[in-house]
């Protein structure tokens, strides 16, 4: 945690933990669609709050952004189809679309696009989450404060035009969040 180039060049932010426990929503299943595609990680030990470090938060129903708000993804994936992972963390500005939006064009069918999942990215590509991005955040800021409404979840190859990418939506999966993080099993 806290890393923003590969172990080839420490800047002292880093933070090394162990799992204890990884929770997948019950709901989740590869096989046949990537809904629910959400999960958490147990740490071994709670992380230090410090430079390169800190807290997000989980949207309250008062927040709203909408449809063209600039959002932020990072990640460590490759930086095209097949390519090479980044020395440093990468991120990139992109703008919430609709789900009406991200199925318009028929890049996507209205079922494959569900309400547990969100849709980004420039309509005309170029940038966007590729593999290896999986898992990272789709954060937004208002008023100062960052918060997540997505994780990386899935799409067609990286950065094509007219196909968004697609994130497992926080906002409808946060009691499921607020329940694991309440009540954590050992």
């Amino acid at each position: 945690m806290g890393a923003h180039r590969n172990y080839t060049r420490l800047i002292g932010t880093e933070q090394d933990f162990g799992i204890k426990r990884i929770y997948v929503h019950s709901e989740y299943n590869s096989i046949t669609r990537y809904n629910f595609d959400i999960a958490l990680i147990r740490l071994n030990r709670p992380a230090m709050i410090k430079r390169g470090v800190s807290p997000v938060c989980l949207p309250d129903d008062n927040i709203i952004f909408p449809e063209s708000s600039e959002c932020w993804i990072t990640g460590w994936g490759r930086l095209s189809p097949g390519g090479n992972s980044p020395e440093e963390l990468q991120q990139a500005k992109v703008p919430l679309v609709s789900k009406e939006n991200c199925i318009l064009n028929g890049s996507y069918s209205a079922d494959q696009i569900t309400n547990e999942m969100l849709c980004a990215r420039l309509p005309e590509g170029g940038t966007d989450a590729c593999q290896g991005d999986s898992g990272g955040p789709l954060g937004c800021e208002d008023n100062g404060n960052w918060y997540i409404l997505g994780d990386t979840s899935w799409g067609y190859s990286c950065a094509l035009p007219k196909f968004y990418g697609i994130y497992g939506n926080v906002r409808v999966l946060k009691e499921w969040l607020y329940h694991i993080m309440a009540h954590p099993q050992p």
